[in-house]
């Protein structure tokens, strides 16, 4: 009898080694996960780009998907509708409520206020969580999904629940409105020209170099405030309006260490002082810009520490109908004073939440 379950433990041993060399072989990729092309190409994608290492994890799509965002708290998986919702989110104008969302590193949506967006009165600041729109728990959604949500139909009603600070929930109803929202533009409405930098999209270089040219050699603002980021190459591209060609700007590091040093390529525009303006919601490409402007002596930062995140995301289409955005590099900043969390820290600190009118009263006592 002995000698029968001798057999039986050496046989079940080599079929254990068998199941784990097998689970190897399947990329992390369950048998339950294996037959799903989805899965199968996500794990995929992660194993050759992503700048995360997956451990071998077995589960259905629900669970594997998840796990995937336990790991990274910016991946997202879209459908087709939600990545055409994502191209229309950066169209300059819409019916909405006046903020953008951005993933929080928790995964949290984070309101930020758009530059002549939401007034005081509506209740909503920048940094609140949203938690519902009408009535649907929107934790764990896409960004395109819960913004197209919040777009409609000019003057029609959205109610919104929210949460601020630990446990307070409250609840407005919002009317739609129309909304430009140029990723840059120009307020001349101060003394001083304040360039507003409200995203980095794929025009945001070409708009950018105009309002420089029409300005000429003057002292400029550069308002980066709720800027969450964008296209990481485009904020490269808007700094090198700034330097001569072949100066370091900042370098993005990949997977395997691998180090690529982003260079300006461009033209120095032809400015007096700038003064960047920052606050907590200043994050990701905007930090990106801020550090390789801070090579320059006549630029002083003005602000509270922004938000201190240093990953890049990209968007890859894995099938005919499902897109992954997935965070593939970092950026190493090689200017400016750093935390030991990653935030930029400000020349001339300013409190959180600061008035518009202390950013300039401040920033007019540095030019005098």
């Amino acid at each position: 009898m002995s000698k029968y379950w001798l057999l039986l433990k050496q046989y079940l041993k080599f079929a254990a080694q068998r199941l784990v060399l097998g689970s190897i072989l399947l990329l992390f990729v369950s048998p339950s996960a294996a037959s799903d092309p989805l899965l199968t190409s996500i794990f995929k994608k992660l194993s050759e780009e992503s700048l995360y290492s997956y451990p071998m994890y077995s589960g259905g799509r629900t669970e594997v998907l998840q796990y995937v965002r336990s790991q990274d708290a910016y991946a997202e998986l879209y459908g087709e509708t939600e990545f055409k919702a994502l191209s229309a989110s950066q169209s300059d104008s819409y019916a909405g409520v006046g903020f953008y969302l951005e993933k929080g590193k928790s995964g949290q949506l984070i309101c930020l206020l758009m530059h002549g967006g939401l007034d005081q009165n509506s209740g909503v600041q920048s940094g609140d969580v949203l938690w519902a729109v009408n009535d649907e728990f929107v934790g764990g959604r896409s960004v395109p999904y819960v913004a197209s949500k919040l777009r409609g139909v000019s003057n029609s009603y959205v109610k919104l629940t929210l949460l601020r600070g630990v446990g307070k929930l409250y609840s407005v109803n919002l009317a739609r409105k129309l909304y430009s929202a140029p990723s840059v533009y120009l307020d001349s409405s101060s003394g001083i020209p304040r360039i507003v930098l409200q995203q980095f999209t794929k025009d945001t270089r070409k708009k950018l170099a105009t309002i420089l040219h029409a300005l000429g050699r003057q002292a400029i603002i550069i308002d980066l405030r709720n800027n969450s980021g964008g296209l990481v190459w485009e904020a490269a591209r808007c700094a090198e309006l700034f330097f001569p060609p072949r100066s370091r700007l900042f370098s993005v590091v990949s997977r395997d260490g691998s180090k690529t040093a982003i260079a300006s390529a461009g033209w120095k525009a032809s400015t007096a002082r700038i003064f960047l303006w920052q606050n907590a919601y200043t994050a990701s490409a905007s930090e990106a810009f801020i550090s390789a402007m801070k090579q320059r002596n006549d630029v002083v930062l003005v602000g509270s520490n922004s938000f201190g995140k240093s990953e890049v995301q990209k968007i890859s289409k894995l099938t005919k109908n499902a897109y992954l955005k997935f965070t593939f590099a970092r950026v190493v900043h090689h200017y400016g004073t750093i935390t030991n969390t990653g935030s930029l820290v400000a020349d001339v600190p300013l409190p959180h939440r600061a008035p518009d009118q202390m950013y300039y009263l401040k920033t007019i006592s540095l030019l005098n």
